[in-house]
């Protein structure tokens, strides 16, 4: 059993690694919307969060693959996908969407409560 858990953490500790450099080679800006990286065979999935910055790191996959080969030591096959978004559901009561006017003095009300 420890073998198989000793084996998990070692992939983890790898992929961790391969994302950090894939980070590494673009800039701070795109680099923190690379958001996970996962590895079967020689398929290499780049997470991003959002579909227009799956876009843009589609654009740096020369760039990516050369950094994954040199990390893995095998050409990977890339895939990119966009982790789902979640939305924020909008505020209501009894089923009625509460206008944002009347949201903002609500919230004020609570911020007055809590300062005193």
């Amino acid at each position: 059993m420890k073998s198989k858990q000793f084996a998990v953490y070692k992939h983890a500790r790898r992929l961790l690694k391969l994302r950090q450099a894939l980070q590494g080679v673009l800039d701070p800006n795109t680099a923190s919307h690379l958001v996970g990286v996962s590895l079967s065979g020689n398929r290499l999935i780049i997470y991003a969060d959002s579909p227009a910055w799956n876009t843009r790191l589609r654009y740096m996959a020369p760039v990516l693959a050369q950094c994954a080969t040199h990390q893995i030591g095998a050409i990977p096959r890339l895939v990119f996908l966009t982790l789902p978004q979640y939305k924020h559901p909008k505020p209501t009561v009894a089923g009625r969407e509460i206008p944002r006017h009347q949201l903002k003095k609500l919230l004020s009300l609570f911020d007055r409560d809590s300062q005193v």
